[in-house]
């Protein structure tokens, strides 16, 4: 028996964004969406992975699939981080 407490299924993803907290914009990647929240990947320059945001720390996330959304961190892990949305539910777009 599986110990999974996921919400909502996940879709795989592989888009660029945007990142803000507070004042810093960085770039990433979408790796995963679901009708609650994304986990996201920084890129940065040579590989480096320095950059964490505290859990429970505001964040928004701008990608085509995404449009803007903004939400909580709620787990981190080497080089990237899980959200979950302010608002549940605000609809996948289908891809092309």
């Amino acid at each position: 028996m599986t110990d999974n407490r996921r919400r909502h299924d996940r879709i795989p993803a592989d888009e660029a964004a945007s990142i803000e907290a507070g004042a810093a914009t960085v770039g990433g990647r979408v790796t995963d969406i679901s009708d609650s929240g994304a986990a996201v990947e920084f890129n940065l320059a040579g590989g480096e992975s320095r950059i964490q945001f505290d859990l429970g720390e505001r964040v928004a996330v701008a990608s085509e699939q995404l449009q803007r959304q903004s939400g909580r961190v709620v787990r981190q892990y080497e080089g990237g981080f899980a959200m979950n949305f302010d608002a549940d539910g605000y609809g996948l777009k289908p891809k092309d």
